[in-house]
């Protein structure tokens, strides 16, 4: 039996140290890091692109080449029983899929996003808008998901979404989960510090006006304490979060957007973590990844109380919640106590290790596993 796990979430400006593109956050929390924990317990697990064979009538795992291997001949499992595929757009997987189960292979779509309701501020809107990209769109990759054995999504919302979207095949909900021990080294070599820096790491251009809600109440907190923020995730030539935020730009440190295996390392710039979302439904449909990492980093936050938060707070007692720009400034002003924060953290980083990876991998396993069984 081997599983095959084929995302199109791949970063090919940073490459790991065998030169091959490494994961974008979505492709690593929903394939990439089961898929090695997996491996981790026995599991015969592939990971790449997705290939698609006529003569076999069935979807393979191309997996990309590293130092030394021909780039023109990759190597390619043709054999795997079952293959998650995640944000292939392509209007051939929907043709595709419904011949690759008749050959017997199960086909899962894994849906980390709402695609379909994304705000015209996410540059994702217009990648895949079907009016402005006619081979590959949101539209082909609903048809896609319509035509799979089963699918899997981190949120009840995202799940009703699809539903209500017509998707009619079994959605499974495997909340996300994270590796708490990436963050260890980053928790432990965090300095002291009296006045805390306050900020949010993350991507401005794939939000949904988010940042835009810490305005008028953010600049003046930070202003009225002497504070500094901070943004992990800069990219030259985007919006940055100093202007969205509207912010005084020599009050705000910025640390470049990194690469998955250092990613956690974006952390280490931050006593307060902020976590701004609009509530709009693509925001709606969100994990709370963001919150999890902030805990895995000893780092406590407050964050907009949108489903996933406030289901958080209320299932694990991680992080703060806030509706109202009251909600932010209090919750902000109490996070000032290094002894509050400290003991913030603490608190956090003791419930969030219930969703470590290594905890909930079976919930991957299991399904897989019967999904095969009962093909």
């Amino acid at each position: 039996m081997k599983i095959g796990v084929a995302t199109n979430d791949w970063s090919r400006s940073y490459l790991d140290g065998h030169g091959r593109p490494t994961y974008g956050g979505a492709g690593w929390y929903r394939l990439g890091l089961p898929a090695r924990h997996l491996r981790a317990q026995g599991l015969d697990v592939v990971e790449g692109t997705l290939a698609w064979a006529n003569d076999a009538k069935r979807f393979g795992i191309r997996e990309w080449p590293g130092h030394g291997d021909d780039p023109e001949n990759p190597m390619i499992h043709w054999d795997v029983d079952l293959v998650v595929l995640q944000r292939w757009m392509f209007a051939s997987v929907a043709f595709e899929t419904p011949t690759a189960r008749r050959s017997g292979q199960v086909v899962v779509q894994d849906v980390d996003d709402h695609f379909w309701a994304l705000d015209p501020a996410n540059r994702a809107q217009r990648a895949t808008d079907p009016r402005l990209n006619k081979v590959e769109n949101r539209d082909h990759y609903l048809a896609g998901i319509k035509a799979a054995s089963a699918v899997t999504v981190s949120t009840p919302y995202l799940a009703s979404e699809l539903r209500r979207a017509g998707v009619r095949v079994p959605i499974h909900v495997l909340p996300n989960h994270l590796d708490v021990e990436a963050f260890a080294q980053v928790r432990q070599a965090r300095p002291w510090r009296a006045s805390p820096i306050v900020g949010w790491v993350g991507a401005t251009q794939y939000r949904s006006g988010d940042v835009e809600t810490l305005r008028g109440f953010l600049g003046p907190f930070l202003n009225r304490h002497d504070l500094t923020a901070y943004h992990g995730g800069h990219v030259e030539g985007a919006a940055t979060f100093a202007a969205q935020a509207r912010l005084q730009p020599e009050r705000v440190r910025h640390a470049p957007l990194a690469p998955i295996e250092t990613y956690p390392f974006l952390f280490r710039g931050l006593d307060v973590g902020l976590v701004p979302l609009r509530n709009v439904p693509f925001n709606q449909a969100k994990s709370a990844i963001k919150g999890l990492e902030y805990a895995a980093a000893g780092v406590p936050f407050v964050a907009a109380d949108l489903p996933e938060y406030v289901r958080l707070h209320a299932d694990r007692g991680i992080g703060r919640l806030a509706r109202r720009t009251r909600d932010w400034t209090r919750n902000l002003e109490a996070l000032l106590d290094p002894i509050v924060r400290a003991e913030e953290a603490a608190k956090n980083l003791a419930a969030v290790e219930a969703l470590d990876i290594r905890r909930g991998v079976h919930q991957w396993r299991d399904l897989y596993l019967e999904l095969l069984a009962t093909a």
